[in-house]
């Protein structure tokens, strides 16, 4: 390995390390389960009060970890329930909040409510680590420029809302994680060729990203540009090989 490779490898290293030292310091300084008002919503009493001040969304996408933490298996959204505003995100699909709840069970957090549960909105810092390296890697294989590569990934590092969600309890971290490894992956695919390896990781990870959120399926789209784009396109055991990875995912959700 060369002195620039090298030095190069220590720099995303430390931008990595950045973005996750930053993300953590948005998870650990954001309310969490904190009760509060909106001042431009206002009652006939005065600003409306709100049961969680905190990250966006961070209190349902919390209450479906919990439903997994006790057992319960994957819950189902009804749009009938009175308590809607707490269950609203049911209808995701469930990978992230599996892996929430494994890390739940090693920090040994039991409820969502105590204040310690925040510790899991760390999970989504290290998937913003993923994202930061994935884009690295995209501007690399894709366009074969560090300059491309450096500025993709130090945008995304020190981008003052994806340090928030990375900070915060959601499925999107992992969501944008997988489909920026899509991406690099393809392009490398466009750069270099197609190997069985590549195909069906790129079949695999958009899978994946189908189960941690619906709209991962907008990478269908990308898939069939890469095909088509591709010159040798995929062979008929490596386009198998992808599709295989993709069904046996997404098929059974």
């Amino acid at each position: 390995m060369s002195d620039v490779q090298t030095r190069s490898k220590g720099l995303l290293v430390a931008l990595l390390i950045a973005h996750f030292l930053l993300a953590s310091w948005y998870a650990l300084n954001t309310p969490y389960r904190t009760a509060g008002v909106l001042l431009n919503q206002r009652t006939a009493e005065g600003p409306a009060r709100v049961p969680d001040v905190g990250a966006p969304d961070e209190r349902q996408h919390a209450n479906y970890i919990q439903h997994v933490l006790d057992g319960k298996g994957i819950p189902v959204l009804d749009p009938k329930d009175p308590n809607l505003g707490e269950t609203y995100q049911s209808h995701q699909p469930p990978l992230y909040y599996v892996l929430a709840a494994c890390a739940a069970k090693v920090l040994g957090v039991a409820s969502v409510e105590d204040s310690g549960a925040a510790r899991l909105r760390l999970l989504n810092a290290l998937f913003g680590v993923a994202t930061v390296a994935g884009t690295y890697f995209l501007g690399l294989w894709g366009f074969r420029r560090q300059a491309v590569a450096w500025g993709g990934a130090v945008f995304v590092a020190l981008l003052p809302m994806h340090l928030a969600l990375a900070g915060a309890i959601s499925n999107d971290p992992l969501l944008y994680a997988l489909c920026t490894w899509v991406l690099a992956l393809g392009a490398r695919c466009l750069q270099e060729g197609w190997t069985n390896g590549r195909a069906a990781a790129i079949g695999v990870l958009a899978g994946l990203a189908v189960l941690t959120k619906t709209t991962g399926i907008a990478l269908a789209p990308v898939l069939l540009f890469l095909l088509a784009a591709s010159k040798p396109r995929p062979d008929v055991r490596q386009i198998a090989l992808g599709i295989s990875g993709y069904l046996v995912l997404v098929g059974p959700w």
